[in-house]
């Protein structure tokens, strides 16, 4: 074949290939003008991007939907809900992945981390750990943290208004972190806080679209970390080891805790140790290092901003803040105590703000980037494979098309019959990407609000003349955007809900409407122990009902102290109080009676008789400034006699008599033995703080014990069948293992050890003081 054939093939291959090229260039959604290599480098705006997407979305986009190119790098900006939810909710297997990026992803070693890592096995394990913690009936075992921590918030709001953003971020900080580690923030200068927050701010420098230049040419990666203008490497480098031990402290703190058995159940407690069960493995340490601290920085910044916002918007309208006050007023008054978070349905119009406030200033106006894991064809628009692909979920929450006046702050868009959109399928991102810690936050947020509207009114600033000062409407560039600091004033309006929010008393851990549900709501307890304790509330109700008084259940916020606060699946407490907080009736729940003691053969008399002691003595230690506690009775249930209670124990109100009868135990402020334990009271001393409170060191001495007071194990296992499992009963044709502790229980396997421990472990350790043991 001449030359001349071989030069025509050539040129029309090239051709071809360019025109091939250029049809799917022109195919890519349209977008601004840009210029060769740069691509939109030089319009790419400096601060809040989200503004400026939206823009080009209505001048170049189809439908809002735009693409472009930044030195190579092609991206495609999604402005409308519809366009949201068909990629990346209903092509999710195509946009589930995330962009790498070279400098915060690779040089910054985070290819395990929760908001880098890939659609991969690893992400499925974080979503199935996330989602066993945080779907909407886990979530509920956190109320009680959340609820103490938004009184805490309206308590320093109250004592220190000019300081209205540290609380915020105090209170973000604190219900995070004990959720994820059990830890209790006391200051707002705590150091694991404070390292928190730097993670944030490294985050969001890393994180800016444009800030890096190797994140354009990823070959300026190999560069030396000495060479000219490579000091990025260097930064990178030491912004990768500082967050690493930024993750790494808190889940060693925790480990430390386990170790020393005063480790509060949390996130990363649950994981580490489950169930009482071996420790996990240096695989699942490291899955659970990296989800923990993916929760603070998922979740912190993104609530403070949720709530800088609403208080703005509360100063902003007046009229708003008003009808919301007048909805918990009503509330208040009705039922002579705080709103909780088990009363979300009886605020509707707070619910509807909350909704706004999501609306009005999403929290992360474009969401996390998501990237294509194929090519795709969308509308006859060519997506490559590797496309970043940004929600701006900013530029959805304002299209007028969907939400009228948009710029409106209006909760009552979701209100009536003609209902807009709920934003929050918007908000907390899409797809199998969308935010697992939704139901925490909206909890979170309710019940700050609800406390907030109750006990304080904010209002704009005046200045030295007494003109009002009108505020700018502006926000900071960042993953997540806040309002930026504006001049306000906040006064008290309540003096009574305020004085309930300091209150450790009875308001504060109301659990009566706990048991008006269905067991599978309480995932704390089992079906049977969730009934043998409403039947106990029942009884106890209709006792009060009779002598004209109220005795509502409470809990303690101060499960740290073992064995007398403390929720089990096997055995706990009900506490009811006449609402003086003087007086208190204690009654021990226990699965079953025996001649023996029962499989972990506890002498019942013995624990209630300590259990009281404790109770008396944590209530002395909490209000050792006032004349009480006066008394507490102590009785015992079983399953034996149907959780029936003693009639001794409900036999009146007044001061218990002198002497135990039967099963029922009287403790007084006078006879009580002290029970508390040095690490317990640490512990409590740490809650307190939180609140400003502080108990003289000579109360210690008064309610200090020693663990010797622990009731002792029943001798009866020594002549048990040494085949018999102590958990199921079940027999075998050889020994079964036998507690590594005490070595007097036996058990089949460790799924029955595991399950009897939350009994057996109040009286394992004392075996070795047990007459006849060996």
């Amino acid at each position: 074949m001449p030359f001349s054939n071989y030069l025509v093939i050539l040129v029309a291959g090239v051709i071809f290939i360019y025109a091939v090229f250029k049809q799917r260039s022109n195919s890519h959604p349209p977008g601004p003008p840009s210029l060769p290599i740069l691509g939109v480098a030089h319009l790419h705006p400096k601060v809040e991007f989200w503004r400026t997407y939206a823009e080009w979305g209505r001048r170049y986009g189809i439908n809002g939907l735009i693409s472009f190119h930044i030195l190579g790098r092609r991206m495609v900006i999604i402005n409308t809900m519809e366009d949201a939810v068909n990629l990346l909710n209903k092509r999710s297997g195509v946009y589930s992945d995330r962009p790498f990026p070279t400098m915060a992803g690779v040089l910054m070693r985070r290819e395990k981390s929760i908001f880098y890592i890939s659609y991969n096995e690893r992400f499925k394990m974080y979503r199935k750990m996330m989602q066993r913690s945080f779907n909407p009936t886990a979530a509920q075992m956190y109320w009680d943290i959340q609820d103490h921590e938004a009184r805490i918030l309206v308590d320093n709001i109250t004592k220190f208004p000019d300081k209205l953003v540290e609380h915020l971020r105090r209170n973000a900080a604190s219900v995070i972190m004990k959720i994820a580690y059990g830890y209790p923030v006391t200051r707002n200068d705590d150091h694991f806080v404070v390292t928190a927050e730097e993670h944030l701010r490294i985050g969001s420098i890393v994180g800016r679209p444009g800030k890096w230049l190797v994140d354009s040419i990823p070959l300026l990666r190999f560069l030396p970390e000495w060479f000219p203008g490579a000091g990025f490497k260097r930064q990178a480098r030491h912004w990768s080891e500082e967050l690493y031990m930024q993750f790494l402290e808190p889940q060693n703190w925790v480990k430390d805790q386990i170790a020393a058995g005063t480790a509060i159940p949390s996130f990363t407690s649950t994981f580490l140790r489950p169930s009482d069960g071996p420790p996990a493995d240096a695989e699942i340490e490291d899955l659970v290092l990296w989800a923990a601290g993916g929760l603070y920085a998922a979740g912190a910044d993104t609530t403070v901003s949720a709530a800088t916002t609403f208080f703005f918007q509360m100063m902003m309208n007046p009229a708003i803040q008003s009808r919301a006050q007048a909805e918990v007023d009503a509330f208040f008054e009705m039922e002579k105590r705080l709103p909780s978070l088990h009363d979300q349905a009886a605020l509707p119009y707070l619910g509807s703000i909350i909704k706004e406030v999501l609306r009005w200033a999403p929290p992360a106006p474009l969401g996390l980037f998501h990237c294509t894991s194929r090519a795709d064809v969308y509308k006859d628009m060519y997506i490559p494979a590797k496309t970043t692909v940004i929600p701006n979920i900013y530029a959805m929450m304002h299209d007028e098309s969907v939400y009228p006046d948009p710029f409106v702050f209006s909760p009552e868009r979701y209100m009536g019959n003609n209902l807009q959109p709920d934003p929050r399928e918007c908000a907390f991102g899409f797809g199998r990407r969308i935010c697992a810690g939704q139901n925490l936050a909206e909890t979170t947020l309710w019940i700050q609000f609800a406390l907030s509207l109750l006990t304080v009114n904010i209002s704009k600033a005046v200045d030295k003349d007494g003109k009002t000062i009108e505020p700018e409407i502006a926000f900071t560039t960042a993953i997540v955007s806040h309002v930026k600091p504006f001049p306000y004033q906040i006064t008290l309006r309540s003096e009574a809900a305020l004085s309930l929010c300091r209150d450790f008393g009875v308001y504060m851990n109301d659990v009566s409407k706990k048991f008006h549900r269905s067991p599978e709501n309480s995932p704390d307890l089992s079906e049977a122990d969730f009934l043998a304790r409403k039947h106990v509330i029942e009884a106890v109700a209709e006792w009060a009902q009779g002598t004209g008084m109220e005795w509502p259940p409470i809990l303690y916020l101060y499960e740290v102290v073992k064995a007398s606060a403390k929720r089990e699946a096997n055995w706990g407490h009900l506490v009811f109080t006449d609402l003086t907080t003087m007086r208190f009736l204690l009654v021990m729940v226990f699965p079953e009676e025996c001649g023996c003691g029962n499989y972990s053969h506890h002498d019942y008399d013995a624990l209630t008789k300590f259990q009281a002691d404790r109770f008396m003595s944590l209530a002395t230690y909490l209000y050792h400034d006032e004349n009480k506690p006066d008394w507490v009775r102590a009785t015992y249930v079983t399953i034996s006699n149907d959780y029936a209670l003693d009639p001794a124990f409900l036999q009146s109100v007044d001061a218990p008599p002198e002497n135990d009868t039967g099963k029922v135990f009287h403790v007084t402020a006078d006879n009580f033995v002290p029970s508390l334990l040095p690490n317990e009271l640490e512990s409590i001393d740490m809650l307190l703080k939180q609140s400003g409170k502080s108990v003289p060191k000579i109360m210690r001495y008064k309610v200090l014990g020693s663990k010797d007071a622990r009731p002792e194990v029943s001798n009866v296992w020594r002549s048990k069948n040494a085949r018999q499992c102590a958990e199921c009963m079940k027999t075998s044709t050889k020994d079964l293992m036998l507690c590594a502790r005490c070595r007097l229980i036996h058990y089949c396997s460790r799924e029955c050890q595991r399950l009897a421990w939350p009994t057996h472990k109040l009286v394992c350790k004392k075996t070795d003081k047990v007459q006849g043991v060996d």
